[in-house]
């Protein structure tokens, strides 16, 4: 990104934190209608240029960590949390770093074990600070934020181990204790990529008998590796956020051969089985290219008996969480999730 384009960044995004005075974001939108401030956030993307064909995962990452810079600069002051520190867990996949946040108070808490977005490829602790803190301080859970192995460098199934490994790690009763969790209140949850991890995650715990998760939390995941297909791909393809095109290039550095897009732990939708799964709350974005494959999803786990709460935000795109302090209206639907979630496992 060179100066006029940083400039011309922070002229749109200083108008888009102008539009936080205004009360838009207290009306329910109809379908079809996409969010003021999101509108001018969608500008600001699509004056950027394209991350794909770039000369390395560096300059890609280093892109991505100067437009959270930026967003940041624009946002509100972050959750206090009176507890948060980092340490590592050891696994026999290595060492994996975690970020721990515990609310005031004695506890024992809700354990939510979350995994960030970012195509498998983006993404770490830093970056998804905010909204870990967000889901500690209104959730009023003990949030262990996850940095797995990121591709292209540790391609499937390197990321998904080290997110089971850290469940694993976190339903033991012991290391609950340490964050003031309560094991029979365990969740697992991401957003994006860490959607389709958390999807994975309870899979695999099915089939080997794995600790009880009370509830799984997908932030409009991608479930279906396999198929890029579904009308919403159609319909919002030219959102600069996340296309089409950039979906393959994500799965592509992920899983470097296509054939492991069938793998259910890969495409949790194409296991043989959603029977028998930890209860859900799936919540999609409207303007989407994913939403008709999180959609599905939650009708796939409904339909195998499967007790799976389906939010679609309307007038938002994918990637809200991240944008909550600069969209009033993201906002409200991320403290929506959070209240569903908190009242679900009490």
């Amino acid at each position: 990104m060179n100066i006029k384009e940083a400039l011309q960044m922070t002229w749109l995004l200083t108008r888009l934190r102008a539009l936080n005075y205004s009360k838009q974001h207290r009306k329910e939108l109809p379908g079809g209608v996409l969010d003021p401030q999101m509108k001018l956030l969608t500008q600001v993307l699509d004056r950027q240029p394209p991350m794909f064909g770039r000369a390395s995962i560096e300059q890609v990452r280093a892109d991505f960590r100067l437009n959270m810079m930026l967003y940041r600069k624009f946002s509100g002051p972050v959750a206090a949390i009176p507890n948060v520190w980092n340490q590592t867990i050891r696994t026999e996949h290595g060492a994996i770093p975690v970020r721990c946040y515990i609310p005031a108070g004695d506890g024992p808490f809700p354990v939510f074990v979350y995994f960030h977005g970012g195509g498998w490829v983006l993404g770490n602790l830093d970056l998804a600070d905010n909204f870990a803190r967000s889901l500690c301080h209104y959730g009023n859970m003990s949030v262990i934020s996850v940095s797995y192995r990121l591709a292209p460098e540790n391609p499937f199934p390197a990321g998904f181990e080290d997110c089971y490994a850290a469940y694993l790690w976190a339903a033991d009763p012991q290391n609950a204790a340490s964050v003031r969790g309560d094991v029979k209140r365990l969740i697992v949850g991401g957003d994006s990529a860490g959607g389709n991890l958390a999807a994975a995650v309870c899979l695999k715990a099915r089939e080997e008998n794995g600790p009880r998760i009370a509830q799984q939390v997908l932030i409009y995941p991608a479930t279906d590796l396999a198929h890029l297909d579904f009308p919403s791909y159609e319909q919002f393809n030219h959102f600069s956020i996340l296309s089409r095109n950039a979906m393959r290039w994500y799965i592509h550095q992920y899983l470097k051969d296509q054939a492991k897009a069938t793998d259910p732990l890969a495409s949790p939708a194409l296991a043989e089985s959603h029977a028998d799964l930890p209860p859900a709350v799936i919540m999609t974005a409207e303007f989407d290219v994913l939403r008709d494959d999180g959609e599905n999803y939650a009708k796939t786990l409904q339909a195998a008996g499967v007790d799976a709460l389906l939010i679609r935000a309307n007038g938002l795109t994918h990637g809200f969480i991240s944008q909550r302090e600069m969209v009033k209206r993201a906002d409200v639907y991320t403290k929506l999730l959070m209240e569903k979630v908190r009242d679900r496992v009490r």
